[in-house]
């Protein structure tokens, strides 16, 4: 069964690719902006210009067997590839038609002559929601263009977003438990719109509960214990610091679960469990994320939760397990990320922080993942508060390195163009931990790193790219004693295309001597 579902009138197409599924069914592209260039502030009062984006398309369909996909190209190029590299598929190049084989439902990008205006193929298994359509508990968005606004789910409400079906909104829940956001349909949140009055995140912010029409500064903060409130003392929290909502958020909630949902356009991080319990996200696509802050899946201060068979592309850190001043009531424990494809338009692809407000972060699995590309690290643990973070594993994570990236910059004058930047080393490092308390810092007190595992490394590089650094360190000495130093950091297996590199000098592993404790390659 190929089932391959129209896109609705009026919504935006991207002719960049003709495509076909087994020979004869079309599947019209949709188009998602993206960023087209590693290029980033801090909140400079106005959102990111579009001459730093561009156009990608993206198709969604489903099926249970093996499917044949021909691509017709406006353009004329001279190099394609199909990510990730690890299912080595290999497509055959006629002009411009490019045809290759699938074998499984997944997640995989089409590239010509670099990453720019890519096609992103997202091959569903068959809809199996479980979702009786005429229950009263379910929100349902039948195929079409819809604008709710905001949807708040209550207690064990179902969202489903039907495939064929575009909602420009967003999902929140509070204080709930047995809620679900399913469906192979669009969740778009390019209505909102961030200024210097909204609110990013939900966080504890000095002078609430008194409104204030500013921006509020990270620093200076009142402690608010924001999971400790009530339902409608939360609204008001949100509606008077005009928190922005991006995609799906849930706050303080238990047993939720967002599948097969395409998120696309947020103004902030598109989706955030907060101080949650039992969160299940599974083939979520995330994408068309090019505005500033734009991060993938963000857990604050949460328990026991799964992300799995994801695509994840954000212009800021992508899979992100954060500590949140007014939610740090809480440790963030028992999270797994397994089986996802990662692409990293900014910032971090797999990452521990910045901020770590929380006395614990442990029993963290991060696994079976492909990052497709990066920018600064592939995998990160910034310990940037007061927790101690500690048996955290990467296991069987492959990093694609490739002759198209491009270095990354940082925009201190809004009227400087990307291009006129004095740009550095443009491949991303591989591994980086360390303890320190700097701009992103709450808590101004410092944490330690302990207990970390990286098993079965593989870097997948281009010809010409070296072995990537990977930096291992703890607090600086002249703000710490020994108690924060990154202790029992192993390193088990580390590949660079195909070879197991024997030493920590071939593997480019660099620690800090003074400030670590047992760092090693075996």
């Amino acid at each position: 069964m190929v089932k391959v579902t129209p896109i609705p009138a009026g919504e935006p197409l991207c002719e960049d690719f003709l495509v076909t599924i087994n020979g004869k069914m079309n599947a019209p592209c949709h188009a998602a902006r993206v960023s087209a260039m590693p290029y980033n502030t801090t909140w400079p009062g106005q959102q990111r210009p579009m001459d730093q984006t561009e156009i990608a398309s993206f198709i969604s369909f489903e099926t249970d067997e093996p499917v044949t996909v021909r691509l017709e190209t406006k353009k004329s190029f001279s190099d394609a590839v199909i990510r990730p590299l690890s299912d080595k598929i290999v497509p055959a190049i006629d002009g411009k038609t490019i045809e290759f084989a699938i074998s499984a439902p997944g997640q995989y990008v089409v590239e010509c002559d670099g990453f720019h205006n890519a096609l992103h193929i997202f091959a569903n298994p068959p809809e199996n929601f479980g979702v009786d359509k005429s229950d009263p508990s379910v929100i349902y968005f039948p195929p079409g263009v819809h604008y709710p606004g905001l949807i708040e789910v209550k207690e064990g409400q179902t969202v489903y977003i039907d495939a064929g079906a575009v909602v420009y909104g967003a999902v929140a829940g509070i204080n709930i438990c047995n809620a679900r956001v399913v469906g192979y349909g669009i969740l778009d949140g390019s209505g909102e719109v961030r200024d210097d009055y909204t609110l990013l995140i939900p966080t504890d912010i000095s002078g609430w509960p008194e409104p204030q029409k500013k921006s509020f500064p990270r620093r200076n903060r009142a402690d608010l214990p924001i999971f400790s409130l009530e339902t409608e003392k939360f609204k008001t929290f949100l509606a008077e610091t005009e928190t922005l909502n991006g995609c799906v958020h849930f706050h303080n909630c238990k047993n939720i679960e967002i599948s097969g949902i395409i998120c696309r356009d947020a103004a902030t991080f598109a989706i955030l469990p907060a101080a949650c319990d039992n969160v299940v996200c599974d083939n979520v696509k995330l994408i068309g994320m090019w505005r500033y802050n734009s991060d993938g899946i963000d857990f604050f201060n949460s328990s026991n939760g799964i992300v799995r068979n994801s695509f994840l592309r954000n212009f800021d850190d992508c899979m992100v397990l954060k500590g949140i001043k007014g939610w740090d009531g809480r440790n963030m424990e028992n999270i797994i990320v397994q089986n996802c494809v990662i692409w990293c338009d900014w910032g971090r692809a797999l990452e521990i922080g910045a901020e770590t407000c929380a006395d614990e972060y442990k029993n963290i699995v991060f696994e079976d993942c492909d990052i497709i590309h990066a920018t600064h690290i592939c995998m990160d643990i910034q310990n940037g508060d007061r927790a101690h973070v500690h048996d955290v594993t990467f296991k069987n994570i492959r990093c694609e390195y490739n002759k198209y990236q491009l270095p990354s910059a940082y925009q201190h004058d809004m009227s400087v163009s990307y291009g006129e930047m004095q740009l550095g080393e443009e491949q991303p490092s591989l591994f980086v931990a360390h303890s320190y308390c700097g701009v992103w810092s709450d808590d101004d007190r410092l944490g330690r790193i302990s207990g970390i595992k990286l098993e079965q490394i593989y870097v997948l590089a281009d010809e010409g790219i070296a072995m990537p650094n990977s930096h291992v360190e703890g607090a600086q000495k002249r703000y710490a004693t020994n108690e924060h130093n990154t202790a029992d950091v192993i390193f088990d297996g580390i590949y660079y295309n195909g070879k197991r590199l024997a030493t920590m000098e071939e593997a480019n592993i660099f620690a800090e001597a003074e400030t670590t404790e047992n760092i090693k390659l075996i």
